[in-house]
């Protein structure tokens, strides 16, 4: 089972759109393109809405920038979510494959993925997708109207914890721009990388769909100007990006990160209890701004 991990609005439809064309097996249970995602997400409905459920229910969201619980995969809430996972695998990635699941929001919850996963048969591989951060926040800022700072700890959230709970398993980084700029080079590796077997990838009408697929318009931000940030802040965007772009992961670097992440988290509790109840009400007031303009459209 291959598990597409990455940042929200770092490329993993992309990366996932493509590998489906190649011949791995997302299902066809796919929530619906949007307008901020046209080609598709390629991500299963259910699991998205089960891996959304579990968040929420630790309190918890896509935006959110603070640390899970500690005791998050011994939660109630949890067990119940697996029990519902293992009835969709079950259901929906039996047979030949390969198969791939994709969805952000597993980036957080990769240890849960993992013992499912085992407890099922399931050898899981990882292919982690990343894009200059500074283009993920710009993105987040204009889709989603985020702060440059809840976008960037989104960032470090997802891909630290993502990073630290794939090892051990068969991985490889994915670029994003790499992928864009020349994919059929970045599939090669990545198929030797994980002794991936693509059925359709000396397919010549399959290149092409996929070239059609991954037109340079899919790169809407290209900013490398930083946002105005905390300067450690940046520090540790910057850090961490470069330990997962060279030809090996600098786990060291990662692991000296997220030790000071973790030092920054149990210092702000009181910190982190305002970030929280902020985050809240922006969500309250974006589903409010939502519903008055699509009352306006009526």
């Amino acid at each position: 089972m291959l598990l597409v991990l990455g940042m929200h609005r770092s490329g993993t439809s992309a990366v996932a759109g493509t590998l489906a064309r190649l011949g791995i097996d997302f299902t066809e249970h796919l929530i619906a393109p949007a307008e901020d995602n046209p080609r598709g997400f390629f991500e299963h409905a259910d699991v998205w809405r089960e891996d959304h459920a579990l968040l929420e229910a630790l309190g918890s969201d896509w935006d959110d920038p603070l640390p899970l619980p500690p005791d998050w995969l011994e939660a109630p809430a949890t067990a119940q979510t697996a029990a519902r996972l293992r009835h969709i695998l079950e259901r929906d990635f039996q047979g030949a494959g390969p198969f791939g699941i994709k969805d952000p929001r597993m980036c957080r919850l990769v240890p849960l993925w993992r013992q499912l996963l085992q407890s099922q048969g399931y050898a899981a591989q990882a292919a982690l997708v990343i894009r200059p951060p500074a283009q993920v926040i710009a993105s987040l800022i204009r889709r989603d109207a985020l702060t440059p700072a809840q976008a960037a700890w989104m960032w470090l959230r997802h891909t630290v914890e993502a990073e630290a709970a794939t090892r051990g398993l068969p991985r490889t980084v994915v670029p994003y721009e790499r992928l864009l700029e020349d994919w059929q080079g970045e599939i090669d590796r990545m198929a030797q990388a994980l002794a991936l077997e693509l059925p359709g990838r000396h397919d010549a009408r399959v290149a092409a769909d996929i070239a059609a697929f991954l037109a340079p318009e899919l790169r809407h931000h290209r900013e490398t100007v930083w946002p105005e940030l905390d300067p450690t802040v940046l520090g540790w965007l910057q850090e961490v990006h470069a330990a997962l772009s060279g030809d090996v992961i600098d786990t060291a670097t990662l692991d000296t990160v997220a030790a000071m992440l973790a030092r920054f988290d149990r210092s702000n509790t009181a910190a982190a209890a305002l970030l929280r109840q902020t985050r809240l009400q922006g969500a309250q007031l974006r589903a409010l701004l939502a519903e008055q303009q699509e009352g306006n459209a009526w």
